[in-house]
């Protein structure tokens, strides 16, 4: 059973790499963003409403649905603290870049996100860093966890000035380097 971690902020690529990591690998991909989601479908409010009222208990939730995945085995997990809630994870990535190029990537995409609904790229930024920043204050107020404190991964790759494929291709080359095969 192998499980590899994937975090940083939102547009800096963790969902593209997490899910090529889970194809290339033939492992199973869980996101906490998904998890998230699905939360919000349940309790029939907009993901903006559950962001604007996230509390520890959706928290909580989230976690524990990582973790029943996590614990299953063979699996890629795209999350904020996945790293952190998953300690002994076989792989722990992190992927960064700065806030302009995240916002540029997150606008570009063909895909509106949560509250990036085809506003202006200043917007958009403004959006994201907000969110981040509401969510590293849970994170800390919760579970005494800065997730500004990377020394819990394995590999940081900046993707600032990388292509997809290349930080596709660097995680890979790390992972097989490390230890997992495509035999495995």
């Amino acid at each position: 059973m192998v499980v590899i971690i994937v975090g940083g902020p939102p547009g800096a690529g963790t969902t593209t790499v997490a899910k090529a990591l889970a194809e290339h690998f033939g492992l199973a991909y869980v996101s906490t963003g998904d998890i998230f989601r699905q939360i919000a479908k349940e309790r029939g409010i907009s993901l903006n409403e559950l962001n604007k009222t996230a509390e520890k208990e959706v928290d909580e939730l989230v976690d524990k649905r990582s973790k029943e995945a996590y614990l299953s085995g063979d699996i890629v997990i795209d999350g904020d603290i996945a790293a952190w809630i998953n300690p002994d994870a076989d792989f722990k990535l992190y992927f960064a870049a700065s806030p302009l190029t995240r916002a540029n990537r997150i606008f570009g995409d063909s895909k509106p996100r949560i509250a990036e609904e085809r506003q202006t790229l200043e917007k958009v930024k403004q959006n994201i860093e907000q969110r981040l920043g509401a969510d590293k204050g849970r994170y800390m107020e919760y579970y005494g966890i800065d997730i500004d404190n990377l020394s819990v991964y394995d590999l940081v790759i900046d993707t600032e000035a990388l292509s997809v494929e290349d930080v596709i291709k660097r995680a890979i080359e790390y992972i097989e380097r490390e230890g997992l095969g495509k035999d495995d």
